[in-house]
């Protein structure tokens, strides 16, 4: 151990001025400001730049060979190749506009913590490929633009402000692969325009949406450029799904849209306790594919779809609803609260998610212990072996739940106005 901290001593030099490339397994010590110039400087394998208080580097680049970069100061500085840092802090320390993308590239293995607010670029590429891309904010925030897709990632973002304003078509979108996980959390997205703002993809080893706010820009007066996107939006995963205690307000798009889902008695699906209000199509749907071993239970869902049709042929059901499944098997819907959604269905259950009118891919539903107020009817197309009970709407329609193409479906218990009715 002495023997390594006196070697370490001795090969600790300064860090050149002139221009002189630097050499493998050396520590170089910073103690003053340095401009690059414009230079890109190459920092080889086993090397480290040591940052003293006064030192930095500006106005340049620096390409990593595995490399390890020490308490550094830094501003206006790109960086290349690969570093092997395993926390990266932005701070005071590293002023003018950071080069978040290249940051992530160069530092594959590093988790970014944020000890100051920054504003990031549009990406240079638009894909990604990175093992992992974890950031812990500190509450602080990031002004997006155009991102990319992150690719082949463990995803884990937490405690971040997001300001939307200049963001592109979508936020956080990131494509998984085998073994990968995803998980957002205790983040905000504030001035979202018509834009997804978490997409996960293709992950297969749990994803994870949780104590989460969206804070948009719809207001009356708004007109729509997409006939709907996913907010929220689960393309395509498998395993674990949990998306619980948001709050999804005043914004473009389904709250919580899931994507793509397919056929998999090992996957389940938790939609949880989220808080929705305002948006412009509705407010939790399954759209594509076909979610096995879902629950959708607590949520609290007001003036989804709450512009109404804006674009010819478009209904207030399927994902302009409250609630919808389009394919599912095993799915619970209980202890929801609908209110003031005239121009949308409240629940919309069809399982004809093929498209072939006739074949059932809906099949074991319980929908249970949920109120709705002020909101459209009920559709069960297509279903098989449901229970509908205990359910309490206020209404003045005469008959709420519509059924085509059923089989072996109870509806009882269901009262309309405070008392017990038959709503088929």
């Amino acid at each position: 151990m002495l023997l390594s901290i006196v070697l370490s001593l001795l090969l600790a030099v300064p860090f050149p001025t002139n221009g002189s490339a630097l050499k493998e397994n050396t520590q170089y010590v910073i103690k003053k400001s340095i401009d690059l110039q414009g230079r890109t400087i190459t920092v080889p394998k086993g090397s480290t730049l040591v940052f003293k208080r006064r030192g930095s580097l500006s106005n340049g680049a620096l390409k990593g060979e595995g490399a390890l970069l020490e308490n550094p100061k830094l501003e206006s500085i790109h960086f290349f190749g690969s570093f092997v840092n395993k926390e990266i802090v932005i701070s005071d320390r590293m002023d003018g506009e950071t080069d978040f993308w290249g940051l992530l590239k160069a530092f594959p293995e590093s988790k970014i913590i944020l000890d100051k607010d920054i504003t990031i670029g549009d990406s240079p590429k638009k894909d990604l490929e990175l093992s992992q891309f974890v950031i812990e904010g500190n509450g602080h925030t990031i002004h997006v633009s155009a991102c990319p897709h992150i690719r082949k990632a463990d995803v884990r973002i937490e405690n971040v402000v997001f300001d939307c304003r200049n963001a592109g078509e979508f936020v956080i979108y990131a494509i998984g692969e085998p073994g990968k996980s995803f998980a957002v959390r205790n983040c905000r997205f504030v001035n979202l325009p018509e834009t997804t703002a978490i997409c996960p993809r293709a992950y297969s080893n749990g994803v994870v949406i949780e104590e989460c706010s969206l804070l948009g820009t719809l207001t009356a007066g708004s007109k729509r450029k997409n006939e709907y996107i996913g907010l929220i939006l689960v393309y395509n995963c498998e395993g674990q799904v949990i998306v619980r205690n948001n709050v999804v307000k005043n914004c473009f798009g389904v709250a919580i849209d899931g994507l793509g889902f397919k056929p998999d008695e090992r996957s389940s699906v938790l939609v949880e306790n989220n808080e929705i209000d305002f948006v412009s199509n509705g407010g939790i749907a399954f759209v594509g594919g076909e979610v096995w071993n879902a629950v959708v239970r607590g949520n609290v869902i007001s003036r989804t779809h709450a512009l109404g049709a804006q674009f010819p042929k478009e209904i207030d059901g399927g994902p302009n609803s409250a609630i919808n499944f389009h394919g599912f098997r095993n799915a619970v819907v209980e202890d929801n609260r609908v209110s003031d959604c005239p121009h949308s269905s409240c629940m919309d259950f069809d399982g004809s998610a093929s498209g072939k009118v006739g074949i059932a891919k809906g099949t074991c539903l319980q929908v249970r212990n949920n109120k709705c107020k002020n909101a459209g009817n009920v559709a069960l197309f297509y279903v098989q072996d449901v229970q509908f009970c205990q359910n309490a709407f206020e209404s003045k329609a005469k008959k709420i739940v519509y059924t085509r193409l059923t089989k072996n479906v109870v509806i009882e218990g269901n009262t309309v106005n405070g008392k017990q009715a038959k709503i088929h």
